[in-house]
């Protein structure tokens, strides 16, 4: 990927470790591909070991290649800052969809949502499996399987996202809780009582996303985390046919099984759980394609664009700027080119990378605080532009241009009565 340069066009989305932008890579042949650009959060890449553990998980994720998946380009360090360049995807993830058919007293079918968390289980199906060159397995697992983590294309396509934050996150939960506040929801048993996990927590956890797909609610969810994480260790879970009478007792089964505070007693698989849902979906003789879902995503698009639902934006950007590269970005320099640093590299240097200089502030411009949310940054200082009716330098500027005039000509006046003396 060295031949890559990378740039950034315009902010989608913003969580508690990362932020997502729209950019574009351009080989130096002149070829352009639209990619999503996901920063990692300066304050989380100040931590060490949260900062190792991610640059691991994130060289596992560039082998991961799967329809199911949201594919992983890249991982680049630029100044202190790094940057995950993954495969750009039009379209809306799952949380987003169900806020707004909430909102508006609405619900997907049940063959839809059956259908979707059966393509979800895909994708971490291959993820489990994956080996490496030796064929030892990876024992990849996701350990954050949740809405926002589902990603829906226009095209109808399911996508499961961050398998590179996915373990590194789990560190922060005991050294910065705030930082993964809301996860706890959607976390196994086990790893509630802090016990080792495998691929069936991702099964449990996926379980929780169709349960709450159907009904509408959460199905774990205290005053606060750690009320939450109390009710994840119970595992006491209503009968979903109580809740929703659209629910048969296949679908009723499954949905236990998959929930089943066991490990044991769960899907062993995310393979055998895709299959038993897609069992169930012949059994109803039911025909749900990417056709359908992709109906559903355009539809909500439209709404959002029309101002129907003005508070649950479209996949669009939530902040702009100037299209600029990584480096200038990053370190708010005046570089204009990514040196993009070889993954090997990255990999012995993560920690250690200095930060780059900033621009010095103005007589007015106070420095900037730390970084939180993008939208809440305004404009960079390399994309600042003067206001025309403001002149080309502000008062304090000018008064020191003045002081220094003063001084240089009251210099050359001495030496002048110097010289004729």
């Amino acid at each position: 990927m060295s031949d890559q340069r990378y740039s950034i066009i315009e902010q989608i989305d913003v969580g508690g470790m990362a932020e997502v932008w729209r950019g574009r890579a351009v080989s130096l042949q002149g070829f352009e591909k639209q990619v999503a650009i996901k920063r990692v959060l300066p304050h989380l890449a100040e931590n060490a070991q949260f900062l190792e553990m991610f640059l691991d998980e994130a060289r596992v994720s560039l082998h991961l290649n799967h329809a199911n998946i949201v594919q992983t380009f890249d991982v680049v360090q630029a100044g202190s800052s790094y940057f995950i360049v993954m495969e750009w995807i039009d379209g809306l993830n799952l949380k987003k969809i169900l806020t707004h058919l909430n909102r508006l007293r609405e619900r997907l079918s049940v063959p839809e949502i059956v259908y979707i968390v059966a393509e979800a289980s895909k994708g971490l199906s291959h993820a489990h499996q994956l080996t490496d060159p030796n064929g030892v397995p990876l024992n990849i697992v996701h350990r954050d399987v949740s809405p926002p983590n589902i990603l829906i294309s226009r095209e109808g396509e399911i996508k499961i996202v961050d398998f590179g934050l996915a373990k590194a996150a789990s560190q922060l939960a005991s050294t910065d809780p705030g930082v993964v506040k809301g996860k706890f929801s959607y976390i196994s048993p086990e790893a509630a009582h802090g016990n080792p996990v495998d691929a069936r927590a991702d099964v449990f956890s996926l379980g929780v996303v169709l349960w709450e797909m159907i009904t509408g609610r959460k199905l774990f969810e205290g005053a606060n985390d750690l009320e939450t994480i109390k009710l994840v260790r119970r595992c006491e879970t209503p009968d979903i046919r109580a809740i929703d009478r659209r629910v048969d007792e296949q679908l009723a089964g499954i949905i236990s099984r998959a929930l089943d505070k066991d490990p044991s007693a769960r899907f062993q698989t995310c393979e055998d759980f895709s299959q038993a849902l897609v069992r169930y979906l012949f059994s109803m003789g039911t025909a749900v394609t990417n056709f359908t879902i992709a109906l559903m995503v355009k539809r909500i698009q439209e709404r959002t664009k029309s101002g129907e639902d003005l508070e649950v934006p479209a996949f669009e950007a939530s902040a702009s700027v100037e299209e600029t590269d990584l480096d200038t970005f990053a370190s708010l320099a005046e570089t204009r080119q990514l040196a993009a640093v070889p993954l090997s590299e990255r990999m012995n240097t993560a920690a250690t990378a200095p930060a780059s200089p900033s621009v010095r502030p103005t007589a007015e411009r106070a420095p900037r605080p730390p970084i939180q949310k993008m939208s809440e940054l305004g404009e960079t200082p390399n994309h600042k532009t003067v206001p025309p009716e403001s002149g080309l330098f502000d008062e304090a500027t000018l008064a020191g241009i003045g002081l220094g005039l003063i001084g240089a000509a009251t210099v050359i006046l001495i030496a002048y009565f110097f010289l004729k003396s």
